[in-house]
């Protein structure tokens, strides 16, 4: 991405500030704004990775929340997700299964567990992820590429994998990925994060090749951006973006920042609204689309 410096020295001031406030904009989006709603759901079994917290956690909480729906979800250490095991415990619908999607071996157990729970699965939401913020092209060190490709472009593809059995026999064959507006490489967004959002642009590119791949058996499959979401990671990108340049505090305004409750309710109408015919789209929370 470019270094917001280089952009107003190589730039007017004006173009700037268009380019601040139109991200502004972009980043907040609608909340509540999807025309896709269904208003009543059929049974159905939703998987939802990283739901201990976050937005994870909110989305497994709207979609659990649906009579008719059951959930499993994953954790890194579920003995230590004490909210989603409460949640789990009054719901009786969430099923939680532990998984470390660095590790294929990990994914792979999951994928075992989660079969011996359900024979099927209709919708597929990708949501664990890291961003770790270190700065700009040239001072990001070769490890923080290497972990980011590894957790947000690589872990969900392999999850998507070991999952697609059970999604294939599914009504709604239906995968959905976290990714971001961060990635847009058109976007040219004037803000530091070159490891996160390479590794994003990366899982969209396959995202995109696995619409094509599987449109002809029916699946619905779209990489989604979430708005700015006030959850604890988004807070602390938040920070380490503030802090390589002042600049970006304005993105964090919270008028523009959604909670983790805000974002999945978002997320889930426009998951419920979109079909077949909208694979390989690149969405925003409030369904619009976006451009790669």
């Amino acid at each position: 991405m470019p270094h917001i410096d280089n952009m107003t020295n190589s730039k007017s001031q004006g173009s700037s500030e268009r380019i601040f406030k139109g991200l502004r904009k972009l980043l907040r989006l609608g909340s509540g704004s999807s025309k896709n709603h269904r208003s009543q759901m059929t049974k159905q079994t939703v998987f939802i990775s990283g739901g201990n917290r976050g937005l994870g956690f909110s989305l497994v909480k709207a979609f659990a929340q649906e009579a008719g729906t059951t959930v499993v979800t994953t954790a890194r250490n579920p003995d230590a997700a004490a909210e989603l095991q409460k949640l789990s415990k009054s719901s009786g619908n969430i099923h939680i299964v532990k998984l470390d999607v660095d590790s294929e071996e990990s994914i792979n157990a999951a994928g075992a567990a989660i079969a011996a729970i359900t024979k099927e699965l209709d919708i597929f939401i990708s949501n664990s992820g890291i961003a770790d913020i270190d700065g700009y092209v040239l001072t990001t060190k070769k490890q923080n590429w290497i972990k980011h490709y590894t957790t947000n472009a690589l872990g969900p593809i392999l999850l998507f994998q070991a999952l697609y059995p059970l999604l294939e026999k599914g009504k709604l064959k239906k995968a959905f990925f976290l990714s971001t507006v961060a990635a847009s490489i058109q976007l040219e967004l004037p803000i530091p994060g070159s490891a996160y959002g390479q590794s994003k642009a990366a899982l969209n590119y396959t995202v995109r090749e696995l619409a094509l791949d599987l449109k002809k058996e029916g699946f619905t499959i779209a990489p989604l951006h979430p708005g700015v979401v006030g959850s604890d990671m988004g807070k602390e990108v938040g920070e380490q973006l503030i802090a390589l340049d002042p600049k970006i505090a304005s993105f964090f305004d919270p008028a523009n920042v959604l909670t983790p409750d805000q974002s999945a309710s978002d997320l889930k109408k426009v998951i419920e609204g979109l079909k077949p015919e909208d694979t390989g789209k690149f969405l925003a929370n409030d369904g619009s689309e976006l451009p790669w």
